[in-house]
């Protein structure tokens, strides 16, 4: 072949050279996108035609496959075609037209597909955080009773529990939605301005994906509705209660007085809140047999209770 002149084969249909039952358009230098469907009578697969004995040259397709007389082209040459490298398996792809010395694959990015779980353990543990606070506060309270400056380390833990509570939660709550293909989640530093952030901060997160996930919002917002009822209708019962004994001593102990001046008079009081706050002032009624005979007069005047009392008879009743 050194003595022989390369030609190169003119633009043609040939038939395609990755195998598909088509022909491709050969532009002289290399394969083009065109195709066509490929005639039902197939010509000969010959790729190689001899030229005149001693014409001294030969003519080749694109990729050097073969050679054929100068001047006249053979119709049915195939053109060999490049070697294509193998695509991963796991990679999907669609045909891209190559040309010589190169193979062309367009990769098609797999699809998104959106989450199919939304609710994890650790929100929904979120959610319920407003009963672990309720806990605490309950905790709080006993240990302020009890009144014992060694226990200050129960206070500290008792007030950090409904925040270690959600973070622990809610960092497990990240990792999960992480697992199920989610690129987008909430920061952990919501909860730096409370549960109730950092689940508004989930739920827009999750719900743009797919259009769910607001159960953990939803349970913190009616667990906390709950609760709040639970301690104003417990607050309120206790502090009647409370109330009703505290007057309660106060009568025993104002008729106790006055039965020690002589007088044997009974006294009610209110059942009056106003137990509670120093400074505060409230009537009881004192009588005796035959009917009211005046007004006892009590201040509060220390934080457990101390109060001082002033009688003033009924002007009817001549005392």
């Amino acid at each position: 072949m050194d003595d022989e002149e390369m030609v190169i084969a003119p633009a043609g249909w040939f038939d395609d050279p990755t195998g598909l039952e088509l022909n491709r358009w050969w532009n002289g230098t290399e394969w083009t996108e065109h195709t066509s469907p490929r005639p039902a009578a197939l010509v000969g697969a010959g790729s190689v035609a001899a030229g005149p004995a001693g014409s001294g040259s030969a003519a080749v397709g694109p990729a050097g496959s073969g050679s054929f007389g100068a001047g006249s082209l053979a119709p049915a040459l195939r053109p060999r075609a490049p070697e294509i490298e193998p695509l991963p398996h796991d990679v999907t792809h669609t045909y891209v037209p190559f040309g010589e010395h190169r193979s062309w694959q367009g990769h098609v990015a797999p699809v998104a597909t959106a989450p199919i779980r939304w609710n994890t353990p650790g929100a929904i543990a979120v959610g319920f955080t407003p009963w672990v606070g309720l806990i605490a506060s309950v905790g709080l309270v006993a240990l302020a009773l009890l009144g014992s400056g060694a226990w200050w380390w129960w206070f500290v833990g008792a007030a950090l529990l409904p925040l270690l509570w959600s973070i622990a939660f809610a960092a497990r709550d990240r990792n999960k939605l992480e697992g199920w293909g989610y690129e987008a989640r909430p920061s952990l530093a919501w909860l730096l301005l409370g549960p109730l952030a950092y689940l508004i901060a989930r739920t827009v997160r999750v719900h743009q994906r797919v259009r769910r996930g607001s159960l953990p919002l939803w349970l913190f917002i009616i667990n906390s509705v709950l609760i709040s009822a639970l301690v104003v209708g417990v607050g309120a019962g206790l502090g009647a209660s409370l109330a009703a004994r505290g007057t309660a001593a106060i009568e025993q102990r104002t008729e106790s007085e006055l039965g020690s001046q002589g007088y044997d008079y009974s006294v009610a009081c209110p059942a009056s809140l106003a137990i509670f706050a120093v400074g505060s002032t409230f009537d009881c009624v004192a009588s005796d047999a035959t009917g009211t005979v005046g007004t006892v007069t009590v201040k509060i005047t220390g934080p457990n209770g101390t109060f001082a009392y002033r009688f003033m008879p009924s002007p009817s009743a001549g005392a």
